[in-house]
């Protein structure tokens, strides 16, 4: 990168010059070093977008897991919703309730 001449009281056209390359060769040296710290923030983005998918799926388990969690503890359930068959009561031994052959279930 290159700026116009600047005149300067008391400095030699030689020392400008000089000072004209100190300038330059410190913004290309900036301008490499910015080229590197993009280039470094993009692997880092990278890495993180790695690493976040793995975590957004484990959290949206977790959401999905405390969801069903609050339906089993506060739905008022006023049935019973849950379905057994029971072609026989063979290694079963019944507590409570009467066995309806011809529908295979026990009820209660």
């Amino acid at each position: 990168m290159a700026y116009g001449l600047v005149n300067v009281p008391g400095v030699s056209g030689p020392e400008m010059a000089a000072l004209r390359t100190l300038v330059n060769e410190a913004l290309d040296d900036a301008a490499e070093a910015l080229e590197s710290v993009e280039a470094i923030e993009s692997l880092l983005d990278d890495e993180v977008a790695g690493q976040l998918g793995p975590i957004v799926s484990r959290l949206s388990q977790a959401e999905a897991d405390i969801a069903q969690v609050k339906d089993a503890l506060f739905t008022n359930i006023t049935g019973n919703p849950f379905t057994l068959v029971f072609s026989s009561l063979e290694g079963f031994s019944v507590t409570a309730g009467v066995y309806n052959a011809a529908q295979s279930r026990l009820e209660c």
